[in-house]
């Protein structure tokens, strides 16, 4: 394949060299087709790594996405347990600062 792919693209900068040297007209009709398709196997090739580059990206931002959602799930219960510690720390403020006889019947 990879043979293939080298020989086309060899055949396209030769066929390409002579046809920048002469014109259209002067290049016989069996090596403007093999011209053509060398462009084809190139632009073919091309193609393919594009989808492939696609795929990947697209592999990338999912497993990237999927990050994202465990620092936010973190984060959320890192706030909850905050929120929970600060509510903590407030009641037994607030309990230790109501007179004795009250105190005893929240214990």
């Amino acid at each position: 394949r990879r043979l293939f792919l080298h020989t086309a693209i060899l055949w396209w900068r030769i066929l390409s060299l002579q046809r920048r040297t002469s014109s259209r007209a002067a290049i016989p009709r069996s090596t403007f087709n093999l011209w053509r398709l060398a462009m084809r196997v190139v632009y073919g090739w091309r193609s393919a790594c594009l989808l492939r580059q696609k795929s990947d990206a697209s592999t990338k931002c999912d497993s990237m996405y999927m990050h994202l959602l465990n620092v936010r799930r973190t984060a959320e219960a890192v706030r909850d347990f905050n929120q929970r510690i600060v509510m903590m720390a407030v009641l037994e403020v607030w309990r230790d600062a109501m007179p004795f006889k009250s105190r005893l019947a929240f214990r």
